[in-house]
């Protein structure tokens, strides 16, 4: 509101000042050129400092902060100089009766209004003024900012951690025990930290540029995994800079887009304290000729193993641990059809366990009684493209969400009718021995949310890769 309200004052001092130049040129005398030129100066600077607060306002780029702040001590003194001599000009004009003389000194005068008001502009600027940044870093400033979300379920509130389009095509994000928010984008992994301790991120800078693209992001220990282009890579910054300059490749030669968007993609630690991760099958629906295409690895922290934990995934895109040890699991059905695939299969979720088939390339969805193949917990939209899902903890939200999954739907590529972009919530049963799970809509009408971790403070974060933002999700106790 005071942005818009400074931006609003501006426009107005333009026009006044255009007014005064104006005045003082028709005066046609040495000091009505002066004083016009002085004006027309400050005119022309005021111009720039609306566009930088305009930029604030409409598109939310602080252009301001980082190129314009410079001009305000100039426009500070034409306008302190153009009110000085039109003071001075006013008073003469008294002393000898020239009262047209008198009414054009006295517009000039506005100069000293508009002096004071431009300092109480730069006064506010740099109360917000941020300390410098080093090359490639941004000030996130004016954030968090709640905004409407009328699908949620009463008592929940959403707001938004980041501008709009901060993030360049999002695809993974984890948060790191000192705060720090690590996010996959297309200009590499970025992040983004809270420098001055008041609970908001403020800064982002970039972390690994050259690790793009990334599909999963794990911390452990003292590094950030990350699952990149047929890679599993292990980054440290070592010198304490925030920037990484190590990096290792642990596992080499996963299948990467050997079919569209099929690759590994999901990455998170067992309580085992290794990681494991997702690969995409080489094909829509068979037949898989890779060794760990579809499958879920087990690896050693240090990459010396990777064995196949679960196979019979056609593209697993993320995984999650529940607190009491159970893996869950996104994956998404066929959608080319052919003489070998008459219908679409819907998307799943899945229990992983150790030494399990979930079907691919032979079964979708509920395979028939006499096969090897495990059952999915639940059945998502056909093509929502199911990907980022979470084991809610309990912590901050209602009894009734303890161990509930959230998982992302990005939106359909492959059918006509719009479906996914939304985020939806998967109660878990037990039903005759089997874990039985139920979909719900949470949060609707996002762009292509893609991934959704639980913060520490018991929050959702959720990743939208359409919009280029992070929302938070937060429980607000009725009443």
């Amino acid at each position: 509101m005071i942005t818009d309200l400074l931006a609003a004052t501006i426009l107005g001092l333009l026009v006044a000042g255009a007014g005064v130049a104006a005045r003082f040129a028709w005066q046609r005398t040495v000091a009505g050129f002066v004083v016009a030129a002085l004006l027309g100066a400050e005119v022309v600077l005021l111009g720039l400092l609306f566009v930088g607060l305009a930029s604030t306002v409409f598109v939310a780029e602080p252009w301001l902060d980082v190129a314009l702040r410079p001009l305000f001590i100039p426009v500070l003194g034409l306008l302190l100089a153009a009110g000085a001599v039109g003071g001075l000009s006013w008073l003469l004009s008294r002393i000898h009766g020239d009262t047209r003389r008198s009414g054009a000194a006295a517009l000039l005068g506005l100069g000293l209004v508009l002096a004071v008001g431009t300092l109480a502009l730069g006064i506010r600027l740099d109360q917000q003024e941020p300390p410098p940044t080093a090359e490639g870093e941004r000030r996130l400033t004016e954030y968090p900012r709640q905004v409407p979300a009328l699908t949620l379920p009463r008592g929940f509130v959403l707001r938004e951690v980041v501008p709009p389009q901060t993030l360049r095509n999002p695809t993974a994000f984890v948060r790191s025990p000192d705060g720090t928010l690590y996010v996959a984008t297309a200009d590499g992994i970025v992040a983004l930290s809270d420098t001055d301790g008041d609970g908001t991120l403020d800064l982002l800078r970039p972390f690994a540029p050259e690790v793009s693209p990334a599909f999963g992001l794990a911390v452990f220990q003292d590094a950030l995994y990350a699952a990149s282009a047929g890679s599993l890579l292990r980054l440290r910054d070592t010198d304490g800079d925030g920037r990484a300059d190590s990096t290792e490749a642990l596992v080499e030669g996963l299948p990467h887009f050997v079919y569209a968007f099929h690759s590994n993609n999901g990455l998170t630690f067992g309580p085992d304290g290794k990681p494991y991760m997702t690969v995409g099958g080489t094909s829509d629906h068979g037949p898989e000729e890779h060794r760990w295409g579809g499958t879920i690895l087990r690896i050693e922290p240090d990459g010396t193993e990777a064995a196949v934990h679960a196979r019979g995934f056609r593209n697993p895109y993320d995984l999650a641990f529940c607190p009491d040890g159970r893996l869950f699991a996104t994956d998404n059905g066929p959608d080319q059809l052919d003489a070998e695939l008459l219908y679409r299969p819907a998307d799943e979720v899945n229990l992983v366990q150790a030494g399990a088939d979930y079907g691919y390339p032979d079964f979708y969805g509920y395979p028939p009684p006499w096969s090897q193949s495990e059952a999915p917990v639940a059945l998502l939209p056909l093509s929502s493209a199911a990907t980022g899902i979470t084991c809610h903890s309990g912590a901050s939200f209602p009894p009734t969400y303890r161990h509930n999954l959230f998982v992302t739907l990005w939106g359909s590529l492959a059918i006509p009718e719009e479906t996914g972009k939304k985020v939806v919530r998967v109660t878990l049963e037990e039903q005759a021995g089997q874990t039985v799970g139920k979909v719900s809509d949470f949060l609707t009408e996002l762009d292509h949310p893609i991934d959704v971790v639980e913060d520490t403070d018991g929050s959702l974060l959720i990743l939208d890769h359409g919009r280029g933002l992070i929302y938070q999700v937060s429980y607000a106790a009725e009443g």
